[in-house]
């Protein structure tokens, strides 16, 4: 590990059990209506209007929390103190990249758990995605969405056939898991849906797969600087109360084999899949001249004894933030115009920016546009009413 490391003492800290019912309590919900707070200026006007209050939210911190703020913290703001989402907001995202992500990771999960033929794969992830579409998703055969699905099946299944899930000797301990535990050195939880741990030789590694439009190898580089596997190992060794060894980053490069939306019956997704599945014989057999140039490359975060010294400083910064009174000038818009675009879109949150605080401007565009969701839905969503 190449960052700069700090020295530090055991981590102190428990688990704290969860419910559905008292998951998205955590995000401690409050209602504002003083002139002091941006917030409650917008909660008078609201009022004079006949319309409910705005709630300010202080959850448990998650890796993508720590990403966003580092990333903008204005849109922190509106994501994660407001949970602010567009009116047209659904489960399955816009994005062609996040979405190939997410199905693939929900196969390769299935298929370490389950020892099962692939049409009945095939048939389970259907049904996940079917569960998270809305009927106008359902009806739009425009959208990209199916393409997308199997392709990412395609490549789960080619990937998994091809190359073990985990290294020799390790075996699952668990996959898929919701965390949430109380680091005493910060003001509030920390978060995560954590893919998977193993173990081998008493030692316990956490297993991430990855999808990339770039060679692996690149990609396995930029991870070097990439602070979310240390999240998770903090998540981990306080659950565990056990050191976390290393990360293990599985990289699969995106196939460039597209599906025909006219061959959704049996035979025809079944040759696509051994078409994908051809691709990356071909690749690999191309990385044989060229080892850089692998579409599946496995890399190894060795965690030793400290934490990144940034990796704490935006720790401890995210987790004050999460605390701020809810005033704009609180939360500053990034200088940098660039952060405004992410995957080729404009930030979901430009309109209200683009209000320049204005308080009444401000209240339009949020009810226009905007509603509420306790940034905590997600994980809630996915929970039985029990106790884990």
């Amino acid at each position: 590990m190449s960052q700069k490391t700090l020295a530090k003492p055991e981590i102190t800290g428990y688990e704290i059990p969860l419910t559905k019912a008292s998951l998205k309590q955590l995000a401690k919900p409050t209602v504002s209506f003083t002139e002091l707070t941006s917030v409650g200026r917008l909660n008078l006007l609201r009022k004079k209007q006949k319309l409910e209050p705005l709630y300010v939210y202080s959850p448990p911190q998650s890796s993508s929390m720590m990403r966003d703020y580092c990333r903008c913290e204005r849109y922190f703001f509106w994501s994660i103190r407001l949970g602010l989402k567009p009116r047209t907001w659904t489960a399955i995202s816009d994005s062609k990249a996040l979405r190939i992500g997410s199905i693939f990771h929900d196969v390769v999960e299935d298929v370490s758990v389950n020892d099962a033929p692939p049409s009945q794969l095939l048939q389970r992830a259907e049904q996940r995605l079917q569960d998270k579409m809305t009927p106008e998703q359902k009806d739009d055969d425009e959208s990209g969405i199916w393409e997308d699905f199997y392709k990412s099946v395609a490549m789960a299944l080619a990937y998994t056939t091809k190359y073990p899930v985990l290294p020799k000797g390790h075996r699952i301990e668990r996959v898929e898991q919701l965390y949430c535990v109380r680091d005493l050195s910060l003001g509030n939880p920390l978060i995560g849906q954590i893919d998977m741990v193993s173990r081998s030789s008493g030692k316990y590694y956490i297993p991430d797969h990855k999808t990339t439009g770039d060679p692996p190898a690149v990609l396995a580089q930029v991870l070097q600087w990439d602070l979310q596997p240390f999240f998770y190992r903090r998540i981990v060794e306080i659950s565990l109360k056990k050191p976390v060894f290393a990360a293990i980053h599985n990289l699969i490069l995106k196939t460039g084999i597209k599906f025909c939306p006219n061959s959704h019956d049996k035979k025809g997704i079944l040759s696509y899949f051994y078409r994908v599945q051809k691709w990356y014989e071909e690749k690999e057999v191309e990385a044989k001249i060229t080892p850089a140039s692998s579409p599946m490359v496995r890399h190894m975060l060795w965690f030793g004894k400290g934490y990144p010294s940034d990796f704490e400083k935006k720790l401890k910064t995210c987790d004050r933030a999460l605390r701020r009174s809810p005033v704009l000038k609180a939360f500053p818009k990034t200088p940098d115009m660039y952060t405004c675009v992410k995957f080729k879109r404009e930030c979901q949150y430009a309109p209200l920016c683009a209000t320049d605080e204005h308080i009444p401007a401000l209240a339009e565009v949020l009810h226009q546009r905007y509603v509420q969701i306790n940034p905590l839905s997600r994980y809630a969503d996915k929970m039985p009413d029990e106790s884990k």
